[in-house]
């Protein structure tokens, strides 16, 4: 059977409730009031204003139109020979950049498994004597302060 009106669909109407055998409980004295009936729906919002177009910029002065075309064509041959530039000088850049990396990993990866040699250190090969010089008075008995023993005490 169809639902009765007032059911959404979907719903079944099952049997109606039995009728309540006692009255219902009295509500709590700390209840609140009932609220007051909501106002008036709100009606639609305000239409936005007209935006009016912008006005067109004025011509520069002294310039016809030929002239302002040729400008702005001169603008747009630099501004490409300027974006080829950057292209060619990012090309340069990429590739010596590039070559830093490879060069790093090889030079971190350099050792006997790897086929390279293990660089010397920077020790020197051979030592040098130092000059031999002439012995001076100063020196002389600066030995002799530093190497004659103590005077042994008198009997």
């Amino acid at each position: 059977p169809p639902p009765p009106p007032g059911l959404p669909s979907g719903f079944a109407a099952g049997p109606a409730p039995a009728p309540m055998s006692h009255p219902p409980a009295p509500a709590p004295a700390h209840a609140p009031a009932h609220a007051p009936a909501p106002g008036p729906a709100p009606g639609p919002a305000p239409a936005p204003l007209p935006v009016s177009a912008p006005a067109p910029a004025p011509a520069p002065a002294g310039k016809t139109l030929m002239q302002a075309i040729a400008e702005t064509s001169l603008l747009v041959h630099q501004a490409d020979d300027l974006s080829r530039q950057n292209f060619v000088a990012y090309g340069r850049l990429r590739s010596r950049i590039q070559d830093a990396a490879t060069s790093r990993k090889r030079a971190l990866h350099l050792g006997p498994d790897q086929g390279g040699a293990i660089p010397p250190f920077w020790a020197p090969t051979t030592t040098m004597k130092p000059p031999d010089l002439p012995i001076s008075v100063a020196r002389l008995v600066y030995d002799a302060i530093v190497n004659t023993p103590p005077p042994e005490p008198m009997p």
